[in-house]
């Protein structure tokens, strides 16, 4: 019922994590990133949450699927999905 007390209160409880706001960057160099791609957080269990997105820098023909360390907000590309344009994304540890 907290939920909904909430939600007709109009107050927003603050996230578990810290925000991730511009600027962006990559190895200390700024970028822009497209307005495209999505971002998720999956858990294995309890505790043990990864951060998943697809991020495609401003200008480039391809998004990549990157891991999003939770803590730091630093990101780690996984693999080059080879095209761009992706406008969702949802991540799953299977079912």
């Amino acid at each position: 019922m907290a939920g909904f007390y909430t939600a007709r209160s109009r107050t927003i409880p603050p996230l578990p994590w810290p925000s991730f706001a511009p600027p962006f960057s990559v190895d200390g160099a700024p970028v822009d990133l497209a307005p495209m791609g999505g971002f998720d957080i999956v858990s294995a269990k309890e505790g043990e949450n990864m951060g998943l997105a697809i991020l495609q820098m401003d200008g480039a023909a391809s998004a990549g699927l990157y891991e999003i360390d939770l803590e730091t907000g630093a990101a780690t590309m996984k693999a080059d999905l080879g095209m761009g344009g992706i406008t969702g994304f949802a991540a799953s540890l299977g079912m």
